[in-house]
């Protein structure tokens, strides 16, 4: 009865959340898997985060908060990064801080 009754009261709780409409922080942008903001988009809600989950060496586009986020290579805010801001519709594009023919594409790990 006791697992019943907890069923009953967490779907009211999650029903009501979605009645609501529940914001996503200002801080929050999405990091997209293809390209052109196309294909699974993680949305990057912490304001601070060192691993991405299931996108972690994914990212092909981004669009980072106004301000901007440092990305790094590594988990943990560790490796070479790169601080990027607005509309990134194409990580193929991004080489800074990287060797000869590297780009930000599928690299980044963790952010800040």
């Amino acid at each position: 009865m006791k697992k019943k009754l907890w069923s009953v009261l967490a779907g009211g709780v999650v029903a009501a959340g979605l009645a609501f409409g529940v914001a996503a922080p200002a801080s929050a942008f999405p990091i997209y898997e293809d390209s052109n903001y196309r294909g699974y988009a993680y949305q990057a809600i912490w304001a601070r985060k060192d691993g991405l989950g299931t996108i972690n060496r994914k990212g092909s586009s981004m669009r980072a908060p106004a301000g901007g986020k440092t990305f790094y290579e590594g988990l943990g805010y560790v490796g070479r990064s790169v601080h990027l801001r607005g509309n990134v519709p194409c990580l193929s594009n991004i080489r800074t801080g990287l060797g000869w023919f590297q780009t930000w594409n599928d690299r980044i790990q963790s952010y800040n």
